[in-house]
C-alpha cells in the first residue's frame, strides 16, 4: 500500500494543480482505472 501511495503522489498529485475537488476526483478515477484495470 505504501508503494501505491508513493506512486499516486508522484504521478498525480505532484504533477499538477487541481481547480476543484471534482477535478481531482475525476483525475483520480482515471488514474485508478489505468493503474489497476482488473479491479475496476
Amino acid at each position: 500500500m505504501e508503494n501505491f501511495s508513493g506512486l499516486l503522489k508522484n504521478e498525480l498529485l505532484y504533477l499538477q494543480e487541481f481547480d476543484s475537488m471534482a477535478h481531482f476526483q475525476q483525475d483520480l478515477i482515471v488514474y485508478l482505472t489505468y493503474y489497476n484495470p482488473r479491479k475496476t
